[in-house]
C-alpha cells in the first residue's frame, strides 16, 4: 500500500481558502455533541477548537447541569441545555433533531466527554443513524461503535473517525487497524499514536513527528475540534464528501502537531495542557497562509 509523509506542502494544498467576501454561514454551521457532569471540559476544549479553526457557527447539546459549566468559558458558542440526568440523553438528541430541522447543520462533531455507559451507547449510535449529516467522530461515540456488531451504516454519510490504539482495538483485530476501520465504515480513519496514520481505506498518510507534550488528557478533544473546524469549511465550499473528508483530516493532524510541538517549545514538554494547544492555532495558520 501507498504510504504518504505529511508535510506543509501536502496541507497548504488542501487547507480550504476564506474568502473576505464570506459571511459565517459560508464557513459552516457545526453541531457538536460532547460532554458530561463529569467531563464538561471535553465539550469546551472541542467546541473552541472548531471555532478557532475556522468554522462559522457551533452549537452545542449539552445538559442541564452544564450549562453553567460550559457557558461561563465559552462565549461565542450556542449552547441548548435538555435533560437532568448527568450524560446526554434522548431529550437532549431530540432537541438536537428539532434544532436541525430549524438550523440546517453542514456537519456534527459527535463523542468527547459523553460517557460511555450502555444507556448513552445505544442512544448516541440511534442518533447518529438518524441525524445523517457529515460527522466526525471521536471519543466515547466510537466506544459506542465499537458495541455494534457492524458498523456498515455510516457509509451512508460522510465520516471521520479518531480513534486512539485503544479505541481502535476494540473496533478492530485487523494488522492494520487504520485501513480496515475505514474500509468497513466507509469513513477516513485518524488512528492516533505517538505517530498519527490516516487512511482512506486505499491510502495511508503518516505524521511521524512524536511529541510527549501531546501525551496529555483533552489533547484528542481538540484534534477532533480542528478537524471538524477545518472540514466545515471545506465541505460548505467544495461539498461533504470522502475527499473533502481526508484532505480536513489530513490538514488537521499536521496542524494539531504543529500546535503541539510551539506549546512544548514555550512551556516545556511536562507542562503543556490542551488549552495551550488551542492557544496556538492562530500562529499555525499564519505560517500556513
Amino acid at each position: 500500500m501507498r504510504t504518504i509523509k505529511i508535510d506543509k506542502k501536502l496541507v497548504k494544498k488542501y487547507l480550504p481558502l476564506r474568502s473576505d467576501f464570506s459571511n459565517k454561514y459560508d464557513f459552516g454551521r457545526v453541531l457538536v455533541v460532547s460532554g458530561s457532569y463529569d467531563m464538561s471540559g471535553a465539550c469546551v476544549l472541542c467546541s473552541k477548537a472548531v471555532l478557532r479553526s475556522g468554522a462559522g457557527l457551533v452549537t452545542g447539546i449539552i445538559t442541564k447541569n452544564m450549562k453553567p459549566l460550559v457557558s461561563s468559558v465559552l462565549a461565542e458558542a450556542i449552547f441548548y441545555a435538555e435533560g437532568n440526568g448527568d450524560y446526554i440523553d434522548e431529550d437532549c438528541l431530540n432537541k438536537a433533531i428539532e434544532l436541525h430541522k430549524e438550523k440546517k447543520f453542514d456537519m456534527m462533531l459527535i463523542g468527547p466527554g459523553v460517557g460511555n455507559n450502555p444507556e448513552v451507547s445505544k442512544t448516541i449510535i440511534n442518533f447518529i443513524k438518524e441525524l445523517k449529516i457529515p460527522s466526525v467522530i471521536d471519543a466515547d461515540a466510537i466506544n459506542s461503535l465499537s458495541k455494534e456488531k457492524d458498523i456498515s451504516f455510516l457509509k451512508e454519510i460522510p465520516s471521520i473517525i479518531t480513534p486512539h490504539t485503544g479505541e481502535a482495538k476494540r473496533l478492530s483485530a485487523a494488522g492494520d487497524m487504520a485501513l480496515d476501520i475505514s474500509r468497513r465504515s466507509g469513513g477516513i480513519v485518524v488512528l492516533k499514536d505517538f505517530k498519527t496514520v490516516v487512511s482512506n481505506g486505499n491510502k495511508e498518510f503518516i505524521m511521524n513527528n512524536p511529541n510527549s507534550g501531546l501525551s496529555k488528557g483533552g489533547s484528542g478533544d481538540v484534534l477532533s475540534g480542528i478537524i471538524a473546524g477545518i472540514w466545515a469549511q471545506s465541505g460548505k465550499k467544495n461539498g461533504f464528501s470522502r475527499e473533502t473528508a481526508l484532505y480536513s483530516a489530513l490538514c488537521g493532524v499536521y496542524i494539531h502537531s504543529l500546535c503541539g510541538l510551539r506549546a512544548s517549545k514555550k512551556l516545556s514538554k511536562y507542562s503543556v495542557l490542551a488549552s495551550d494547544i488551542i492557544e496556538e492555532i492562530p500562529e499555525v495558520f499564519k505560517d500556513l497562509e
